[in-house]
């Protein structure tokens, strides 16, 4: 699973994509982290057809984006 986050995350776990990267931490996901600048754009635009992070892309392929979405889905991911 891959976590498109800003660089945000470096910085606090309050902004949006720590809030994502924790709601995954606590559904027992380590998602490998992509951090988007200007280069990973890009690669961010190409695997999820959109530009903001933070977004999730899952092992099927399934794009997740914006907090409250990841958030529903983790939880989801923790009861199953």
């Amino acid at each position: 699973m891959r976590l498109f986050a800003g660089y945000d995350l470096l910085q606090t776990d309050a902004g949006p994509s720590g809030l994502a990267y924790n709601a995954l931490l606590r559904a027992g996901v380590r998602p490998d982290v992509v951090y988007v600048g200007r280069s990973g754009r890009r690669e961010l635009e190409a695997a999820t057809r959109q530009s903001c992070t933070p977004a999730v892309v899952t092992p099927s392929g399934e794009v997740i984006a914006s907090v409250p979405g990841i958030v529903a889905w983790a939880t989801g991911a923790a009861r199953a």
